[in-house]
Order: C-alpha cells, then sequence, then structure tokens
C-alpha cells in the first residue's frame, strides 16, 4: 500500500474531509459563492469515487492523474456555483413589506 498524494486524493474519505471542511468554512463567511460550491464540489467528488471504487461506474468515469482529480473538483465546483447563481435569478423576488411600523 502506497501512501503519497495520489493515494489519498483517489479516497472517497479525503474528499469528504475536503468537501465538509469547505462546508464548515462556508458556516464562518455565509456568501455562499466560495466555500459551499467547493465543499458540495468535493462531496460530489468523493461519491464518484466511491461509485467506482465499489465498481457502480466504469474506471473511465475518474481521472487516473491526480491533477485531474483536481480539475474534476473544480469544474464541479464552477458548475455548482453557476448553478446557484441561476437559481438565484430565477427565483421571485420577496415582496416589500409595506406595513413598515418604523416607516413614517
Amino acid at each position: 500500500m502506497e501512501f503519497t498524494f495520489t493515494y489519498w486524493l483517489f479516497m472517497p474519505q479525503t474528499w469528504i474531509l475536503i468537501g465538509l471542511a469547505f462546508v464548515l468554512l462556508e458556516l464562518t463567511d455565509g456568501s455562499r459563492i466560495f466555500f459551499l460550491p467547493f465543499g458540495i464540489a468535493g462531496l460530489a467528488v468523493a461519491a464518484l469515487s466511491a461509485l467506482v471504487i465499489n465498481n457502480i461506474l466504469g474506471p473511465a468515469f475518474l481521472p487516473t492523474k491526480w491533477y485531474w482529480m483536481l480539475v474534476l473538483w473544480v469544474v464541479f465546483a464552477f458548475i455548482i456555483s453557476a448553478l446557484m447563481v441561476t437559481a438565484k435569478r430565477l427565483r421571485p423576488a420577496a415582496p416589500e413589506d409595506e406595513g413598515d411600523i418604523n416607516q413614517y
């Protein structure tokens, strides 16, 4: 068994820890722009690598080099961020409350 950088990046548990760390960092920031998409993307990479390791998906779905795993993580984060921005724009605006007691 080899304990190299490549070994750790192909383990789903590593990506679960990375995903949870970024989601917890989102709790400190709250902007939903940077940390949350990277956390969700880390969990998505963990799910993908677990599916490949358990032979549910074929090995062609997972990159063979460690740096392509990081690229996959960033691409997933970009897609998730774009989906979040699109969902925010499509959501109807909240109606303004005209009955504010402090409005004179």
